[in-house]
């Protein structure tokens, strides 16, 4: 390690199972220390926020597998979309699950707003086979949510 720099090694383990969760190591400048702690709270942060909304969604399954509501199909939604984003392969069976929440309750604030962001998304990251029809729908799913 070069002098004038620090490196931190950080990781995440559920304390019950001692499963393995989440692990990122920095390299900074010491005259950058504060803005090394940002990133590792930042990256943490985003880290927490996949592992609790897949915890959530996986909760739900167990708890009411036979007859899930619309708001439990649109957590196990944005589960998703948290950890995979908008790779097709990945996540395609999963986003079916956004749209029969529509199907249950039309006005699933949560599940419109991932169908709009995955919309949207495909477009910016160049992935979209028909970006009109995308930005239509990113379109009609943000305003069926802000009504």
């Amino acid at each position: 390690m070069p002098t004038g720099s620090a490196f931190v090694s950080c990781q995440l383990i559920d304390a019950e199972t001692g499963a393995h969760l989440w692990a990122d190591q920095f390299d900074s400048d010491q005259g950058e220390l504060l803005e090394m702690q940002d990133d590792i709270v930042t990256r943490l942060a985003r880290a927490l926020q996949i592992q609790l909304a897949a915890v959530e969604a996986s909760h739900v399954k167990r708890t009411h597998p036979e007859n899930p509501d619309a708001e439990e199909l649109a957590m196990q939604c944005e589960a998703t979309y948290l950890r995979w984003g908008i790779l097709p392969s990945l996540a395609q069976a999963d986003y079916a699950l956004c749209e029969r929440a529509l199907e249950m309750d039309s006005r699933s604030v949560r599940a419109l707003a991932i169908l709009a962001v995955r919309s949207q998304a495909r477009i910016t990251n160049l992935v979209s086979l028909d970006p009109k029809s995308d930005l239509r729908n990113a379109d009609e799913y943000s305003a069926r949510a802000l009504v």
